[in-house]
Protein backbone atom coordinates (compact mmCIF):
# COMPACT_ATOMS: atom_id res chain seq x y z
CA UNK A 1 0.00 0.00 0.00
CA UNK A 2 1.16 3.64 -1.08
CA UNK A 3 1.13 5.82 2.00
CA UNK A 4 2.01 9.67 1.57
CA UNK A 5 2.62 11.70 4.74
CA UNK A 6 2.84 15.61 4.45
CA UNK A 7 3.47 18.25 7.62
CA UNK A 8 3.51 21.95 7.05
CA UNK A 9 5.80 23.44 8.98
CA UNK A 10 5.96 27.43 9.45
CA UNK A 11 8.96 29.19 10.72
CA UNK A 12 10.78 31.42 10.56
CA UNK A 13 14.23 31.91 11.06
CA UNK A 14 17.23 34.58 10.87
CA UNK A 15 21.08 34.62 11.42
CA UNK A 16 20.28 37.14 14.72
CA UNK A 17 17.57 34.54 16.36
CA UNK A 18 14.33 32.27 15.78
CA UNK A 19 11.16 32.76 15.24
CA UNK A 20 8.88 29.88 15.56
CA UNK A 21 5.11 29.77 14.37
CA UNK A 22 2.91 27.14 16.21
CA UNK A 23 2.68 23.84 13.57
CA UNK A 24 0.26 24.10 10.92
CA UNK A 25 -0.29 20.27 9.71
CA UNK A 26 -0.77 20.00 6.57
CA UNK A 27 -1.11 16.65 4.02
CA UNK A 28 0.67 16.93 0.60
CA UNK A 29 0.73 14.47 -1.15
CA UNK A 30 2.67 14.33 -4.22
CA UNK A 31 0.58 12.55 -7.55
CA UNK A 32 3.25 9.81 -8.45
CA UNK A 33 2.65 10.18 -12.17
CA UNK A 34 5.25 7.61 -13.53
CA UNK A 35 7.92 4.89 -12.77
CA UNK A 36 10.19 2.69 -14.60
CA UNK A 37 13.20 0.81 -14.32
CA UNK A 38 14.07 0.11 -17.61
CA UNK A 39 14.14 1.52 -21.00
CA UNK A 40 13.05 0.31 -24.34
CA UNK A 41 14.21 -3.16 -22.66
CA UNK A 42 17.76 -2.46 -23.10
CA UNK A 43 18.60 0.05 -20.54
CA UNK A 44 18.00 -0.77 -16.89
CA UNK A 45 19.27 0.94 -13.42
CA UNK A 46 20.89 -0.44 -10.62
CA UNK A 47 21.75 2.06 -8.26
CA UNK A 48 21.79 6.21 -9.28
CA UNK A 49 24.09 8.32 -7.23
CA UNK A 50 22.79 11.56 -8.73
CA UNK A 51 20.13 12.78 -10.84
CA UNK A 52 19.79 16.76 -12.71
CA UNK A 53 18.49 18.16 -15.61
CA UNK A 54 20.16 20.77 -18.08
CA UNK A 55 18.94 21.63 -21.80
CA UNK A 56 16.03 19.51 -21.68
CA UNK A 57 17.86 16.44 -20.70
CA UNK A 58 18.02 13.84 -18.25
CA UNK A 59 21.07 12.59 -16.64
CA UNK A 60 21.49 9.87 -14.21
CA UNK A 61 24.74 8.47 -12.63
CA UNK A 62 25.11 5.04 -11.89
CA UNK A 63 27.21 4.04 -9.53
CA UNK A 64 27.26 0.44 -9.82
CA UNK A 65 27.44 -0.15 -13.45
CA UNK A 66 30.42 3.16 -13.81
CA UNK A 67 28.45 4.73 -16.64
CA UNK A 68 25.96 7.86 -16.88
CA UNK A 69 23.30 8.18 -18.75
CA UNK A 70 21.72 11.27 -20.56
CA UNK A 71 18.22 10.83 -21.80
CA UNK A 72 15.93 13.40 -23.72
CA UNK A 73 13.05 14.84 -21.76
CA UNK A 74 11.02 12.40 -22.94
CA UNK A 75 13.13 9.21 -21.78
CA UNK A 76 14.46 8.81 -25.11
CA UNK A 77 16.81 9.23 -27.23
CA UNK A 78 19.62 7.82 -24.85
CA UNK A 79 23.44 8.12 -25.00
CA UNK A 80 25.65 6.23 -22.47
CA UNK A 81 28.41 8.61 -21.40
CA UNK A 82 31.45 6.53 -20.32
CA UNK A 83 32.30 2.83 -19.23
CA UNK A 84 34.21 0.61 -16.25
CA UNK A 85 38.04 1.02 -16.38
CA UNK A 86 40.83 3.15 -16.30
CA UNK A 87 40.85 4.65 -19.07
CA UNK A 88 39.86 8.07 -20.72
CA UNK A 89 36.42 8.78 -19.67
CA UNK A 90 36.24 5.60 -17.92
CA UNK A 91 34.37 5.70 -14.72
CA UNK A 92 35.29 3.72 -11.18
CA UNK A 93 32.14 5.42 -8.83
CA UNK A 94 30.52 8.23 -10.98
CA UNK A 95 28.78 10.15 -8.29
CA UNK A 96 27.38 13.44 -8.55
CA UNK A 97 27.13 15.55 -11.89
CA UNK A 98 27.29 19.32 -12.38
CA UNK A 99 26.19 20.89 -15.98
CA UNK A 100 27.33 24.12 -17.36
CA UNK A 101 26.79 26.12 -20.29
CA UNK A 102 30.56 24.60 -21.54
CA UNK A 103 31.16 21.46 -19.81
CA UNK A 104 29.31 18.08 -18.12
CA UNK A 105 31.44 17.47 -14.71
CA UNK A 106 31.29 14.06 -13.33
CA UNK A 107 32.66 13.44 -10.00
CA UNK A 108 34.72 9.99 -10.09
CA UNK A 109 34.63 8.73 -6.43
CA UNK A 110 37.71 5.85 -6.67
CA UNK A 111 40.05 7.48 -9.28
CA UNK A 112 40.05 10.74 -7.38
CA UNK A 113 39.06 12.89 -10.49
CA UNK A 114 36.45 14.83 -12.12
CA UNK A 115 35.76 14.00 -15.64
CA UNK A 116 34.96 16.86 -17.90
CA UNK A 117 32.95 16.14 -20.87
CA UNK A 118 31.53 18.45 -24.24
CA UNK A 119 27.95 19.09 -24.34
CA UNK A 120 27.87 16.85 -27.43
CA UNK A 121 29.33 14.36 -24.46
CA UNK A 122 32.54 13.82 -26.02
CA UNK A 123 35.26 13.24 -23.38
CA UNK A 124 37.57 16.42 -22.94
CA UNK A 125 39.95 16.25 -19.59
CA UNK A 126 40.57 14.45 -16.30
CA UNK A 127 41.06 16.76 -13.28
CA UNK A 128 43.21 15.54 -10.72
CA UNK A 129 41.81 16.68 -7.38
CA UNK A 130 43.71 18.43 -4.95
CA UNK A 131 44.66 16.61 -2.22
CA UNK A 132 43.07 18.67 0.04
CA UNK A 133 39.59 17.65 -1.83
CA UNK A 134 37.37 14.88 -0.47
CA UNK A 135 36.08 12.53 -3.52
CA UNK A 136 33.24 11.18 -1.24
CA UNK A 137 31.89 14.30 -0.96
CA UNK A 138 29.79 16.80 -3.27
CA UNK A 139 30.91 19.46 -5.65
CA UNK A 140 29.30 22.78 -7.18
CA UNK A 141 30.39 24.83 -10.03
CA UNK A 142 30.66 28.27 -11.06
CA UNK A 143 32.06 29.98 -14.12
CA UNK A 144 33.82 26.82 -14.83
CA UNK A 145 35.71 26.48 -11.41
CA UNK A 146 34.78 24.11 -8.84
CA UNK A 147 33.89 23.87 -4.84
CA UNK A 148 34.21 21.24 -2.85
CA UNK A 149 34.48 19.92 0.93
CA UNK A 150 37.82 18.99 2.46
CA UNK A 151 37.71 16.66 5.44
CA UNK A 152 41.68 17.20 5.96
CA UNK A 153 40.97 21.30 6.02
CA UNK A 154 37.37 21.91 7.44
CA UNK A 155 36.37 24.35 4.63
CA UNK A 156 35.31 24.32 1.12
CA UNK A 157 38.22 24.27 -1.54
CA UNK A 158 37.81 26.42 -4.41
CA UNK A 159 39.93 25.08 -7.57
CA UNK A 160 39.70 25.28 -11.59
CA UNK A 161 39.64 22.56 -14.70
CA UNK A 162 43.60 21.74 -13.58
CA UNK A 163 42.81 20.75 -10.39
CA UNK A 164 44.77 24.48 -8.98
CA UNK A 165 43.66 25.35 -5.96
CA UNK A 166 42.34 28.66 -6.34
CA UNK A 167 40.96 30.25 -2.99
CA UNK A 168 39.38 28.21 -0.08
CA UNK A 169 35.48 28.99 1.88
CA UNK A 170 34.89 28.87 5.84
CA UNK A 171 36.44 27.86 8.62
CA UNK A 172 33.84 24.89 10.04
CA UNK A 173 35.12 24.43 13.31
CA UNK A 174 34.87 28.49 14.22
CA UNK A 175 31.49 28.97 11.41
CA UNK A 176 29.33 26.21 12.97
CA UNK A 177 29.85 27.44 16.92
CA UNK A 178 31.92 23.98 18.01
CA UNK A 179 29.01 22.10 16.19
CA UNK A 180 30.98 20.56 13.61
CA UNK A 181 32.37 17.12 13.92
CA UNK A 182 35.44 16.65 11.27
CA UNK A 183 34.82 12.58 11.79
CA UNK A 184 31.42 12.59 10.70
CA UNK A 185 30.59 15.60 9.22
CA UNK A 186 30.10 16.22 5.23
CA UNK A 187 28.64 19.06 3.35
CA UNK A 188 26.52 19.29 0.33
CA UNK A 189 27.43 22.33 -1.50
CA UNK A 190 25.24 24.24 -4.12
CA UNK A 191 25.07 28.16 -5.51
CA UNK A 192 22.72 30.43 -5.89
CA UNK A 193 22.43 34.35 -6.26
CA UNK A 194 25.89 35.29 -5.88
CA UNK A 195 26.40 33.05 -2.10
CA UNK A 196 27.77 29.46 -1.71
CA UNK A 197 25.38 28.17 0.53
CA UNK A 198 26.80 24.77 2.69
CA UNK A 199 24.33 22.62 4.02
CA UNK A 200 25.74 20.16 6.86
CA UNK A 201 24.46 16.60 6.07
CA UNK A 202 24.41 15.42 9.62
CA UNK A 203 23.88 18.58 11.33
CA UNK A 204 20.52 21.13 11.00
CA UNK A 205 23.21 23.65 9.49
CA UNK A 206 22.79 26.25 7.04
CA UNK A 207 25.60 28.47 6.23
CA UNK A 208 26.50 30.62 3.28
CA UNK A 209 29.20 32.58 2.24
CA UNK A 210 29.60 35.72 -0.33
CA UNK A 211 31.21 34.13 -3.50
CA UNK A 212 33.42 37.68 -3.62
CA UNK A 213 34.57 38.27 -0.02
CA UNK A 214 34.70 34.63 1.02
CA UNK A 215 32.89 36.14 4.29
CA UNK A 216 30.03 33.90 6.29
CA UNK A 217 27.28 35.94 5.80
CA UNK A 218 24.16 33.76 7.12
CA UNK A 219 24.28 30.53 9.75
CA UNK A 220 21.06 28.82 10.32
CA UNK A 221 20.00 26.52 12.74
CA UNK A 222 17.39 24.27 11.63
CA UNK A 223 17.18 21.86 14.45
CA UNK A 224 14.18 23.65 16.46
CA UNK A 225 12.11 22.57 13.74
CA UNK A 226 9.05 20.21 15.17
CA UNK A 227 9.74 18.09 12.48
CA UNK A 228 13.34 17.40 12.97
CA UNK A 229 13.16 17.82 16.64
CA UNK A 230 11.97 14.46 17.72
CA UNK A 231 13.99 12.65 15.20
CA UNK A 232 17.58 14.82 16.52
CA UNK A 233 16.63 13.62 20.05
CA UNK A 234 16.21 10.43 19.23
CA UNK A 235 19.12 10.38 16.88
CA UNK A 236 21.34 11.68 19.75
CA UNK A 237 19.89 8.96 22.91
CA UNK A 238 21.13 6.64 20.17
CA UNK A 239 24.84 7.60 19.88
CA UNK A 240 24.73 8.39 23.46
CA UNK A 241 24.18 4.13 23.22
CA UNK A 242 26.73 3.68 20.91
CA UNK A 243 28.82 6.51 19.90
CA UNK A 244 30.19 4.85 16.68
CA UNK A 245 26.62 5.03 15.24
CA UNK A 246 27.06 8.46 14.70
CA UNK A 247 28.34 7.78 11.07
CA UNK A 248 24.87 6.05 10.42
CA UNK A 249 22.68 9.45 10.95
CA UNK A 250 22.65 11.39 7.59
CA UNK A 251 20.22 13.64 8.13
CA UNK A 252 19.91 15.80 4.35
CA UNK A 253 20.98 13.10 1.72
CA UNK A 254 20.74 15.85 -1.15
CA UNK A 255 19.92 19.51 -1.29
CA UNK A 256 18.51 21.49 -4.35
CA UNK A 257 18.30 24.98 -5.26
CA UNK A 258 14.97 25.77 -7.50
CA UNK A 259 14.31 29.73 -7.91
CA UNK A 260 13.72 31.11 -4.53
CA UNK A 261 13.63 27.78 -2.66
CA UNK A 262 16.08 25.27 -1.13
CA UNK A 263 14.78 21.30 -1.43
CA UNK A 264 16.37 19.29 1.32
CA UNK A 265 15.61 15.88 0.63
CA UNK A 266 16.28 14.15 4.31
CA UNK A 267 16.02 11.04 6.82
CA UNK A 268 13.40 9.97 9.09
CA UNK A 269 13.55 7.48 11.79
CA UNK A 270 11.33 4.85 13.18
CA UNK A 271 11.88 5.35 17.39
CA UNK A 272 9.79 1.83 17.38
CA UNK A 273 11.58 0.13 14.96
CA UNK A 274 14.56 1.85 14.91
CA UNK A 275 14.29 2.13 10.90
CA UNK A 276 15.17 4.38 8.81
CA UNK A 277 12.99 6.20 5.97
CA UNK A 278 14.20 8.46 3.33
CA UNK A 279 11.36 9.88 1.71
CA UNK A 280 10.47 13.08 2.51
CA UNK A 281 11.63 16.32 1.07
CA UNK A 282 11.47 19.85 2.71
CA UNK A 283 10.94 23.08 0.84
CA UNK A 284 12.17 26.07 2.35
CA UNK A 285 11.71 29.78 0.78
CA UNK A 286 14.67 31.77 0.86
CA UNK A 287 14.26 35.95 1.01
CA UNK A 288 16.52 38.84 0.90
CA UNK A 289 16.43 39.70 4.50
CA UNK A 290 19.18 36.68 5.36
CA UNK A 291 16.25 34.48 6.41
CA UNK A 292 14.04 31.67 5.52
CA UNK A 293 10.60 30.36 5.56
CA UNK A 294 9.68 26.54 5.81
CA UNK A 295 6.81 25.92 3.52
CA UNK A 296 6.44 22.10 3.43
CA UNK A 297 7.37 18.87 3.24
CA UNK A 298 6.52 16.91 0.10
CA UNK A 299 5.96 13.15 0.97
CA UNK A 300 7.12 10.07 -0.97
CA UNK A 301 6.35 6.74 -0.96
CA UNK A 302 7.00 5.49 2.24
CA UNK A 303 8.57 2.24 1.53
CA UNK A 304 11.03 3.58 -0.29
CA UNK A 305 14.71 5.02 -0.02
CA UNK A 306 15.60 7.96 -2.16
CA UNK A 307 19.02 9.62 -1.86
CA UNK A 308 18.71 11.66 -5.17
CA UNK A 309 16.25 13.76 -6.68
CA UNK A 310 15.60 17.07 -9.60
CA UNK A 311 13.11 19.37 -10.55
CA UNK A 312 11.75 20.15 -14.05
CA UNK A 313 9.65 22.37 -14.23
CA UNK A 314 6.50 20.75 -11.90
CA UNK A 315 8.17 17.73 -12.27
CA UNK A 316 10.17 16.15 -8.86
CA UNK A 317 12.29 13.27 -10.55
CA UNK A 318 13.91 10.95 -8.08
CA UNK A 319 15.22 7.29 -7.89
CA UNK A 320 14.09 4.70 -5.59
CA UNK A 321 17.00 2.61 -4.37
CA UNK A 322 14.76 -0.38 -3.06
CA UNK A 323 13.08 -0.83 -6.13
CA UNK A 324 15.94 0.70 -8.58
CA UNK A 325 13.38 2.40 -10.83
CA UNK A 326 12.84 6.18 -11.81
CA UNK A 327 10.11 7.73 -9.95
CA UNK A 328 8.34 10.98 -11.18
CA UNK A 329 6.15 12.94 -9.42
CA UNK A 330 3.88 16.31 -10.15
CA UNK A 331 5.05 18.82 -7.98
CA UNK A 332 2.44 20.92 -6.02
Amino acid sequence: MRYFSTLLVLLIVNSCGTNTKPDNLKEVPLELLESFNSIEDSIFFASTSDIEVFDNRYYLSDYKQNIVYSFSNEWNNVIVIGSEGQGPGDFRGPTNIEITNDYISIMDEYSRTLKLFSKDHSFIKSVKLPYSVSPDTEFTSNNNTFFQYSKRYELITHFDTNGQILSSYGNFEKDTKGRYNSQTNSWHTTIEAGKLFVINKCEPLILTYDLQTKELNGSYDLGKMTILKDKLSYVTNEIEKDPYARKSYILFSDVLIEGNFIYLLFTNYDQVSSLAFSNQILKVSLTEANSFQINGIYGLDKNGWYESFTIDNDKLITFNEFSSSVEIYKLK
